[in-house]
């Protein structure tokens, strides 16, 4: 399992807090200064709010926001602290949620070109035949995929593991049927430079699939999500 940290801080104080945990607030561990403050082992106290006293710090309380995405919400002697960056060589806790701006740009891209093949094919002034029936054909799987994107772009933002597997597989299997097109096609470079940015998309796509995995494993607790400078 994944583990995290973050250091949280506060403008109104100098002393910093030090967070680590494991993948959806497990074991969480709070330290100060070099000490070992507190740790929660169970998340779920955090929906009602944890609080316990330091001599030093005085009360600090430790809850979960409403809304997604859940943030925890960290005040030391009534003063609210935010995460300010990652320490040591722990890394950022991902969220395949981070996916959803590119599947809204893939989707409008799609929709764009959807719009062009319907203008292009309301131009042609021919009966309705084989060539034209298969034309109606493709403009509506075309629009099927567009709407899945647009689907899959929603349901990330909600944190939904299956959306970032058939998002993928759809993507994936849209890019080889474009390439082999361009084998059989005169589009030159311009065919060349789409094929490379659909390489690369599908490269960071792939980057998260250990996380959506983990995502599908072990369901909301990766709706959990605190990232830098969330505000309150």
């Amino acid at each position: 399992m994944s583990s995290y940290a973050k250091k949280y801080t506060s403008s109104k104080n100098e002393q910093s807090l030090f967070l680590t945990w494991e993948s959806g607030y497990k074991n969480v561990k709070i330290y100060s200064g070099g000490r070992h403050l507190q740790t929660i082992v169970n998340p779920q106290i955090f929906k009602k709010g944890f609080n316990f006293v330091d001599e030093e710090l005085k009360e600090i309380q430790l809850k979960f926001s409403t809304g997604n995405p859940i943030i925890l919400r960290i005040s030391v002697d009534g003063i609210k602290y935010k995460p300010e960056k990652n320490i040591g060589s722990a890394k950022e806790e991902k969220s395949v949620k981070r996916l959803s701006t590119l599947f809204w740009v893939i989707a409008g891209f799609s929709l764009l070109i959807d719009a062009v093949i319907i203008y292009s094919f309301s131009q042609i002034q021919v009966g309705i035949d084989v060539f034209t029936a298969g034309l109606f054909v493709r403009i509506g799987i075309s629009l099927l995929i567009t709407a899945t994107y647009f689907v899959v772009a929603f349901s990330l933002r909600k944190n939904q593991a299956w959306a970032y597997f058939v998002g993928t597989a759809i993507f994936i299997f849209v890019t080889i049927l474009w390439m082999y097109s361009l084998y059989y096609s005169s589009s030159g470079g311009v065919g060349l430079a789409i094929s490379l940015i659909r390489i690369l998309i599908i490269v960071q796509l792939i980057r998260y699939f250990n996380v959506a995995r983990n995502t599908k494993k072990e369901g909301s607790d990766n709706n959990l999500l605190d990232a830098p400078g969330e505000d309150f």
